[in-house]
């Protein structure tokens, strides 16, 4: 089994004041993750499977749900184009380094070149799109992706990578749902807005009090907190343990 590697390079400026150091020290860290397959890219519908990732378990589905499920699945059988522009083609979108990833709960890392002073202690982290569940062949959109936290933590002379999903309100109805029923601002057709409307007046969701983003674009540090954020929605407030995992507040 084949390890999936990432390096980052950075430039090191000791704030301990014991330590005498006439020039900033120059490190490479690669951190390994042994448990990981190298990414192809296969259907959209084993996408996940293939990443030995368990979507959570359904919820039970009543009546006027199955009705959606079978206007969403009509939809998207004979009323969407299934010769799809690679931009918004998921069997291309979703390729190579852009294939999604399962969550991944802090894992110590190995440090292959140079080492990690007691003195650095922080963390690196991004945000970035990355689907809960795997497109069910409609059009998509990069940015459609569920925003997902990647860290580095940095302490005592140890790295320690974490891959958290931010457990926004569009997350957890569809992680509730079994699959996506949010329509996607780039890519949905009016027949998935029409299907979204009639969803909302259901009472399945409010995205008019809870929001629709999926808080993928950036991250943003104010007044001591960290927020992970996207341009349609609310900001969620996120934590980095001591351990090195990952929470929404």
């Amino acid at each position: 089994m084949e390890s999936l590697s990432s390096s980052f390079h950075a430039i090191i400026f000791p704030r301990n004041n014991n330590i005498n150091v006439k020039s900033p020290q120059t490190l490479t860290i690669t951190t390994v993750v042994k448990s990981a397959k190298p990414l192809a890219m296969p259907a959209p519908e084993k996408l996940f499977r293939r990443l030995k990732y368990s979507p959570p378990p359904p919820m039970k589905i009543n009546l006027i749900e199955r009705i959606f499920k079978s206007v969403d699945d009509f939809i998207s059988t004979f009323l969407e184009d299934s010769t799809l522009h690679p931009s918004i083609d998921p069997k291309k979108v979703l390729a190579g380094n852009f294939a999604p990833v399962a969550e991944l709960p802090p894992t110590a890392c190995e440090t292959v070149e140079g080492y990690l002073p007691s003195c650095l202690d922080g963390a690196y982290i991004r945000v970035g799109p990355n689907p809960q569940f795997a497109p069910p062949g409609c059009p998509y959109h990069l940015l459609d992706g569920d925003g997902m936290l990647h860290s580095v933590r940095i302490s005592g002379g140890k790295a320690t990578f974490c891959s958290r999903y931010v457990k926004t309100y569009k997350y957890q109805v569809e992680k509730k749902m079994g699959y996506p029923i949010f329509p996607s601002v780039f890519s949905a057709s009016a027949a998935r807005f029409v299907l979204a409307a009639a969803r909302v007046l259901a009472g399945q969701f409010d995205p008019v009090a809870n929001g629709f983003g999926q808080a993928n674009t950036s991250l943003g540090f104010f007044c001591g907190r960290l927020y992970a954020l996207c341009e349609s929605d609310f900001p969620y407030a996120v934590e980095l343990t001591s351990g090195g995992d990952l929470v929404t507040m």
